[in-house]
């Protein structure tokens, strides 16, 4: 039991390690997490016989592990951010060497280092919700995943796949996760652990779960194994992101030169690119804003919320008047919400088309595996 996590330990063997750090609305990997979390990793390397497999998870109910902690690492020099990194790249190695099968039971927001931690693991479950956002967005930050990411998604969907993935740095909702092959199930919120548990049973006791693990496609397995067909890949992504950045943005490049390095299959030398990469890409001026933006981001809300005193109302019912583009928006957002809405608009075409709108808003919810038509379909009944 620590301040950041704790764990326990079913009758079956199953050891449940849970994030929880204290006086935290949110899981961040700071210096003592990985500390306390490191000393959990070095009991289970010890060969403790009555342990049969072990489950990452949150007590927090709206996130896993949202990443690093990005004010920490504002507060280190460049000494003690090397030393971060080896520090987390050389932790999750030995969870993904650990005897016993692992996995990552995902209850809420999984991003960055959360879901390098995740990648770490055997077996990656996701509880089914889509709200939870689950994917490596630190080119977004100017950075690149440096805790072994770029490693091992290149080796589980090739350079392609972890090229889209990684050089927009978007999110996915679990079920759209699972479609990209980065998670393994998704199963409701309430049978997290039941699923976690029984994909634990896998692997036999002793032995990683390996029984389906997750590797490239023939061909993204040719394109690795051919440098020349690795490097038409990467040359490819270089010029689609040019388009879109001119050269301005060098954390697009480093990915590209990262996943070519995982390609060629020196586990050691793929890591040391990925730190490489991030010390020099934290010295850049790109780097430095998009991490004062964050932060600037940060403070606003940190504001809203103390002038905001008090508990606030709950807001069952809303009313929104005008049913134009913005209008339609807004009754989508406060119906996601399960917030019933009143739609008011002079014009009779005008919300005929705004129902459309929001009927289309809601079926591209369902496209992204946001929502189930189900769900969809309760929704629109709350406008």
């Amino acid at each position: 039991m620590s301040e950041t996590l704790y764990t326990k330990v079913d009758e079956h063997g199953v050891m449940t390690v849970v994030f929880d750090h204290a006086g935290k609305s949110v899981n961040t990997f700071s210096s003592e997490v990985l500390d306390d979390l490191g000393e959990v990793i070095g009991l289970l390397e010890q060969g403790s016989r009555d342990i049969t497999g072990v489950i990452f998870t949150s007590a927090k109910p709206d996130v896993f592990i949202s990443g690093a902690d990005l004010f920490q690492m504002r507060q280190m020099d460049r000494k003690h951010v090397q030393q971060f990194l080896e520090q987390g790249q050389g932790l999750f190695d030995r969870i993904a060497r650990l005897a016993m099968p692992t996995v990552a039971a995902i209850n809420g927001h999984c991003l960055g280092g959360g879901l390098e931690l995740a990648l770490a693991c055997n077996r990656r479950v996701a509880a089914d919700n889509g709200e939870i956002n689950i994917g490596l967005p630190e080119t977004k930050l100017g950075i690149i995943p440096a805790w072994g990411g770029t490693t091992r998604l290149t080796a589980m969907l090739g350079p392609a796949h972890t090229l889209s993935l990684l050089l927009t740095g978007r999110t996915m909702p679990p079920r759209r996760a699972l479609r990209a092959r980065v998670i393994d199930e998704v199963v409701r919120p309430e049978a997290l652990l039941t699923a976690a548990r029984r994909q634990i049973g896998l692997g036999r006791p002793g032995r990683p779960a390996t029984t389906k693990k997750v590797r490239p496609s023939r061909l993204d397995r040719l394109i690795m194994s051919v440098p020349q067909l690795c490097n038409l890949v990467c040359s490819a992504a270089c010029r689609r992101a040019n388009k879109k950045t001119f050269g301005n943005y060098p954390a697009t490049d480093m990915v590209i030169d990262a996943v070519r390095t995982a390609c060629r299959g020196d586990h050691d030398a793929s890591l040391l690119c990925e730190r490489e990469s991030v010390m020099r890409l934290f010295e850049t001026g790109t780097c430095q804003n998009l991490m004062r933006l964050f932060f600037l981001r940060h403070g606003a809300k940190l504001a809203v919320r103390k002038k905001l005193k008090g508990t606030p109302q709950p807001v069952t019912h809303a009313a929104v008047i005008g049913g134009g583009t913005m209008g339609s928006g807004i009754v989508h957002a406060l119906i996601n919400a399960d917030i019933h809405v009143r739609l008011v608009d002079i014009d009779e075409n005008a919300i005929s088309q705004a129902l459309c709108r929001i009927k289309k808003l809601l079926d591209d919810d369902v496209r992204s595996k946001r929502r189930s038509p189900l769900q969809a379909g309760q929704a629109m009944r709350r406008g």
